[in-house]
């Protein structure tokens, strides 16, 4: 049976939290409320099995982790969205909130922020200390929400965006785990064909015949025995595959490179397109929290730079900051650059115009996900008649070259060579 965490407000207003086993949410909160509990918070979590505990460690749980993944950020935000405006103090909302982080590094640093806020030190200027758990967005966000007494939407705005995001990521997972465990289970029939081939043959006709009469055999037999002879031949393949990894790695480091990666990969068919729209997708939920938040133009562009996650729209975000600041309006300078696509800014300068920015822009980031979302599924789709293909055009050949060797093999005997 399911387990169930939850966060609840007793008769008395004080706030509990607790597990419980249920088939269902509902089942939890009938039983809080026949308590005279008002159930705030209730998630599914792993139960104690070994295997699940297992599961936890291998998914990254507990202090094996060194940072902090987008679901915890969201469920941290979300517990201090619901908390404060049940009249819980900031002090006991962020209490109840490390008490259910599982996470023990950012837990820590959690404390460490805790203690900052009862010393006197503002929640902005306390996250600023740790950039790691905390980025630019995420203070930037909390300071607007301090200074105008909305912490609680800035905390919902938060847990929202990092639902989308935490949603963008696993669904790009998802499009390329399947083409990946397909690629690399072709890399591996690719190799056993290779190396396994020449060897049946070998035990036919024995090692010290198989340089004499190797000619006869079909080409293919006698390519996979010429590669399994010059092992060096391996090196070939495996320098075609290392190169990119090393290249992306190697670039990371500088900026320059980093853009010709990134424009070498925005010019790939199909992907580039995903990758750029769902990159727009999280600059739109990053605009739109920031224009909630009452933020400054020019912070909110020094915000979005810096938190887009794409060089490329980082890059031509940069010229876009230095023309707002210089007077330009932000519309227009958009519009000067490639990457910004025409319908995001026409929907900007209609939500400035009007101002219903943050309504404009979450229907264009809508529109931007389902057109992500439904290219990344024709990829998956694609890509599995593309890997049959693929595989049945390297296995049949083989097949029918050792059906030939068969033959061959035959004649060779006939002919008192073996």
């Amino acid at each position: 049976m399911p387990l169930f965490k939850y966060i609840a407000l007793d008769g008395t207003g004080k706030v509990i939290a607790g597990t419980d086993d249920s088939p269902d949410r509902e089942g939890i909160f009938l039983l809080l409320r026949q308590k005279g509990h008002k159930p705030l918070l209730v998630e599914e979590t792993a139960g104690g099995g070994i295997f699940q505990r297992i599961a936890k460690v291998f998914a990254g749980d507990k202090s094996l982790k060194w940072s902090v993944s987008l679901d915890e950020l969201e469920m941290f935000f979300r517990i201090m969205a619901i908390l404060l405006p049940a009249g819980v103090t900031f002090i006991d909302a962020l209490e109840l909130a490390i008490g259910e982080t599982e996470n023990r590094w950012f837990q820590k640093r959690l404390v460490k922020i805790r203690d900052a806020v009862r010393e006197g030190m503002t929640f902005a200027d306390a996250m600023r200390q740790y950039p790691k758990a905390f980025p630019v967005l995420v203070v930037s966000a909390v300071e607007a929400g301090e200074a105008s007494g909305t912490l609680p939407d800035c905390f919902e705005r938060l847990a929202n965006m990092y639902q989308t995001n935490a949603k963008l990521r696993r669904d790009v997972i998802t499009a390329l785990t399947y083409p990946s465990v397909v690629l690399l289970f072709f890399n591996i029939l690719v190799v056993l064909i290779v190396t396994q081939t020449p060897r049946i043959i070998v035990e036919f006709v024995g090692g010290q015949n198989i340089d004499k009469v190797i000619k006869y055999f079909p080409a293919v037999i006698q390519f996979c025995y010429w590669v399994n002879k010059n092992s060096w031949v391996w090196a070939v393949p495996i320098t075609i595959i290392l190169t990119p990894a090393i290249m992306i790695i190697v670039g990371k480091k500088y900026r320059k490179s980093k853009m010709l990666l990134a424009r070498a990969f925005h010019a790939i068919p199909l992907v580039g397109a995903i990758v750029h729209h769902f990159a727009l997708v999280r600059l739109i939920e990053i605009l739109c929290m920031m224009n909630d938040a009452g933020m400054e133009t020019g912070k909110t562009m020094n915000v979005l730079k810096r938190s887009s996650g794409h060089i490329l729209i980082e890059d031509a975000l940069d010229r876009v900051e230095q023309n707002v600041l210089s007077g330009a309006r932000r519309p227009d300078s958009m519009a000067r650059e490639p990457i910004f696509p025409k319908l995001f800014v026409e929907l900007l300068r209609a939500g400035e115009e009007s101002g219903d920015l943050s309504k404009m822009m979450r229907q264009v980031g809508i529109y931007y996900y389902t057109t992500a979302k439904a290219a990344t599924d024709r990829l998956v789709a694609l890509i599995d008649p593309i890997m049959i293909v693929g595989i049945g055009a390297m296995v049949g050949p083989v097949i029918v070259a050792i059906y030939k060797s068969m033959m061959v093999l035959r004649e060779l005997y006939e002919k008192g060579l073996l």
